[in-house]
């Protein structure tokens, strides 16, 4: 059986991968070339033969190169699920200079007897390699017991090699450009630099009044404009309609509409656009059923286009996603799942359906309970503590599947399908530490674990929503304090205490709350209810770094959309802490400082949030949905919406940094339960529930198309020519009914200044507003020497139109291309045209004369004519003496 065993690595963030096949061995031909027998004396001495490979070579100065060696033989028994192996392989390595280096591998860990390094030249020249093995007696090491290789000795070898390396580096695989045309998943197998465009939406950002939730998303882009791509809807919304003002007998119409009542949207309590999910380009979702906000079905649509690829009637809805990257001899790359989860009795299990077409996959029963995280190859991970018993543990849903580590490494280590696993009677944990025994644990808990660091955890406090809480009681000195402390997750130290801290609400019963953490500046943060202030205090030992900081407005008190009783709710990104609320406004703080770096809200151009009439808040209430790609996006709702809604509600994207307003357009958007729960973003795109018309939007840079025409006759040089065309937006939701029989002849594209109103008039039955701007179009030629030039441009009409003139200069035939480059809003797009000039004809110029009389109009004339018949007549009689002549 030949094996291909695959390795990555990289030097640095700015160096290309380099993947490198590493070794082809054949376990079949190394076991028959050894002699086989059941007995044999004397020993045999077993001859090995080395190989070496250095690659890339020729390499450049600094460029870094893989260092293979491997010997042709396997000792007897090697396995991936064991430890025999060859020993003390080393490799000398001699440079330009005559100075040399040494690799060694005192165990050979690859079961088929190679072993690699890294290598990175610092000199021109000629690199000598010299790689050895001294040779091994079979029961020097690890062996098997029943081998027939008990006496034997496998005999030392060795081999060479050279590296050229020169200045330049050695070429590597082409990276395609990032796209700067309109593009939809698979993203080609090549394109490995598009990472930076695409990513996944896994794990819902869960309701911002349970504990633990996030808003940050840290891969992938998101969108620059207002731009919607379609709108599908989810349950009958909007006004009912009716304006009967009283009640006919056994009338066909209803009192139902007279204030302008709208559908149930069902945004308090039974929850709709619930847990999406995005995966490979395709936006997952269950659908309601009447008002319920389960039971219609569960749905897989293109984002892209919102056209639905599969439907799927499950008992349980899925609630987040995996996409794991499965790493094994023979197997790698990355595999995705829906996960539905269930209680069924008192064990929880889960489901696995497979995204591509929704059929199921695998269950897991028995996963226990604990706070879920993402390991470095995407496999979820489950801590679970103990307190009271004092232990920590890390289930693994690799280990689950694979039955442990060892098993994991098998060459066909990945095989799930139409398997149930019961997680309890499998290898499934990572590991199971002993915790200190001083640790305290009334009302302990997970608050943040952070892989491979610390895990923050919290004690001596109450659950409000399972947001740990103390103070605020009156005379309750049990709450007065919590008690927060460190652990390390380290391996090496895991589970041992790294600090403890009291931390005390202020006096005059405030309730304090726990919040979130910044990994990266080393933070967790600590906020109150009643004051609307904030704390920050250090990872590492615990202390108090700054605070209290926040002066909000007192509507701030209900920091979420749901609320339930909590305090301030902020979300960690860019090294700041986002905060919103009922009041109106979003404020930024400095993690390092809590300094107040800047706030939306209020009043002002591109920074109001004022209500005016329309509701009690005085200002839209205002919260985070989602922070990405440097932009945070922020939404308006409330608890319990009453009909009719609220006008003039906005999604918002913000600038992360600065907080300067990007775009917003008319949407009481949410998702979720309370509208509390974050948007799914991925590829570039957004999606929400639109609860004014019950539709689901999704938001993000689309395709556009262009036409140009010239004359189609011939023009002659230096007389000017119209060239004409139109730019128009062909997303997927253009071509849906509505818009397709109100725009037959396409859905014109306009600026990214005017998109916010224009899709509002497109898909939201808005008026069309009067004041929009187009797009720039750049017109080129080409002529008929072949010269390139650009002749101007234009800016198309709240048509789509756009006109030019120009004068053709030389004779011939011209190519015309209209170009338009694209905006926030579309990708570009160009057309062509062509027509031709021919060359311009000279003629005299009339000389001026005065104005005709009476008597030439009359008199002239009249002569002219007697004259005619004179000429005319001595014509004749001319021709009658010709005939006369002898």
């Amino acid at each position: 059986m030949h094996k291909i065993i695959c390795k990555q690595f990289s030097r640095n963030k700015t160096m290309a991968t380099l993947i490198t096949a590493i070794l082809l061995v054949s376990t079949a031909l190394s076991l028959t070339s050894t002699p086989t027998a059941s007995a044999h004396t004397p020993a045999w001495q077993i001859p090995t033969y080395a190989f070496v490979n250095v690659s890339p070579s020729p390499a450049g100065v600094g460029q870094q190169c893989l260092v293979v060696v491997w010997l042709d033989k396997i000792p007897d028994g090697a396995l991936v699920t064991n430890n025999i192996r060859f020993h003390n392989y080393k490799c000398v390595i001699t440079a330009p200079d005559n100075t040399t280096q040494t690799i060694t591998w005192d165990t050979v860990t690859d079961s088929t007897s190679s072993a690699f390094s890294t290598f990175t030249p610092t000199q021109t020249g000629t690199y000598t390699f010299d790689f050895s093995f001294p040779g091994q007696k079979y029961t020097d090491y690890a062996y098997s017991s029943s081998s027939l290789f008990i006496n034997d000795t496998y005999l030392a070898s060795s081999a060479q090699t050279t590296l050229t390396v020169q200045e330049e580096p050695a070429s590597s695989g082409t990276n395609t450009p990032l796209p700067s045309e309109y593009w939809a998943r698979p993203i080609e197998g090549e394109n490995t630099n598009w990472i930076s465009i695409g990513s996944n939406y896994v794990y819902p950002m869960g309701a911002a009044y349970s504990f633990g939730s996030v808003r940050y998303i840290p891969d992938g882009i998101a969108p620059d404009s207002a731009h919607i791509m379609w709108s599908n809807p989810i349950n009958f919304g909007g006004i009912v309609g009716g304006l009967n003002a009283y009640e006919e007998p056994n009338s066909p119409s209803t009192l139902t509409s007279i204030t302008g009542t709208v559908y149930y949207t069902g945004l308090s309590y039974e929850t709709k656009f619930n847990n999406p999910l995005i995966i490979n380009g395709q936006l997952f979702y269950g659908l309601p059923h009447s008002n319920n906000g389960a039971g219609g079905g569960y749905i897989s649509v293109n984002l892209r286009t919102g056209e639905q690829t599969w439907w799927q009637n499950y008992t349980v809805n899925p609630s987040f996603g995996i996409v794991i990257n499965v790493d094994t001899p023979n197997q790698h790359g990355t595999i995705p799942y829906l996960v539905a989860t269930q209680t069924i009795s008192g064990a929880i299990t889960w489901q696995l359906f497979d995204p591509v077409d929704g059929t199921w996959v695998f269950n897991i029963t028995n996963v226990p309970s604990g706070t879920m995280s993402y390991g470095p190859m995407g496999e979820p991970l489950i801590y679970q503590l103990n307190v009271a018993s004092k232990w920590l543990a890390l289930w693994n849903f690799t280990q689950c599947v694979t039955n442990g580590i060892a098993n994991s490494l098998g060459s066909n280590g990945w095989r799930p399908v139409g398997n149930v696993y019961n997680s309890t009677l499998r290898d499934s944990y990572s590991w199971n530490v002993t915790l200190p025994s001083n640790l305290p644990s009334t009302n302990a808990g997970i608050g943040w674990a952070i892989n491979g660091d610390l895990m923050l955890g919290y004690a001596n406090t109450r659950s409000a929503f399972g947001q740990p809480t103390w103070g605020g009681v009156a005379g309750d000195s049990s709450v007065a304090y919590a008690t927060v402390w460190a652990v390390s997750l380290k391996e090496g130290s895991r589970g041992s205490l790294l600090w403890t801290k009291d931390i005390p609400a202020p006096s005059g019963n405030i309730t304090m709350q726990l919040g979130t953490v910044d990994p990266i500046n080393r933070m967790f943060f600590v906020s109150t209810k009643e004051t609307r202030q904030w704390y920050g205090y250090s990872l590492d030992n615990g202390n108090q770094v700054w605070g209290p900081v926040g002066d909000t407005r007192g509507f701030n008190y209900y920091p979420t959309v749901g609320s339930g009783g909590v305090a301030q709710i902020g979300y960690v990104a860019y090294d700041k802490l986002y905060v919103g609320g009922y009041g109106g406004e979003i404020r930024a703080y400095d993690t390092k400082t809590g300094s107040l770096v800047w706030s939306y809200g209020g009043d002002g151009e591109g920074n109001s949030t004022n209500s005016g009439a329309e509701t009690p808040w005085g200002l839209y209430p205002i919260f985070v949905g989602g922070i990405c790609d440097d932009k945070v996006y922020a939404y308006s709702s409330e608890h319990s919406p009453n009909t009719p809604m609220y006008r003039d509600e906005m999604l918002r994207c913000l600038n992360a940094t600065n907080g300067q307003e990007i775009w917003k357009i008319k949407s009481w958007a949410c998702v979720g339960g309370f509208s509390d729960f974050g948007f799914p973003t991925a590829d570039g795109q957004i999606a929400y529930l639109n609860a004014y018309d019950m539709k689901v939007y999704s938001i993000g840079k689309g395709p556009s198309a262009m036409t140009v025409t010239a004359p189609n006759t011939a023009t002659t040089v230096g007389t000017p020519i119209v060239i004409r065309g139109t730019v128009t937006d062909i997303s997927a939701g253009t071509k849906q009914d509505e818009p397709a029989a109100r725009f037959p002849n396409g859905v014109p594209a306009v600026s990214d200044a005017s998109q916010s109103a224009w899709m509002e008039y497109v898909y939201m039955q808005k008026a069309k507003p009067t004041n929009t701007v187009g797009v720039t179009v750049t017109l080129s030629v080409v002529d008929s020497n072949g010269n390139f030039r650009t002749i101007g441009t234009a800016t198309t009409d709240s048509s789509g139109m756009f006109t030019y003139a120009w004068a053709p200069d030389i004779e011939g035939s011209y190519t015309v291309t209209a170009t338009f480059a694209g905006t926030n809003s579309y990708y570009g797009t160009s057309a062509e045209t062509s027509f031709y000039a021919t060359a311009e004809h000279a003629t005299a110029t009339p000389q001026p004369t005065a104005a005709p009389s009476i008597a030439d109009q009359y008199f002239v004339p009249s002569v002219a004519a007697i004259m005619i018949v004179v000429i005319v007549g001595f014509v004749v009689l001319a021709l009658l003496m010709l005939r006369k002549r002898p």
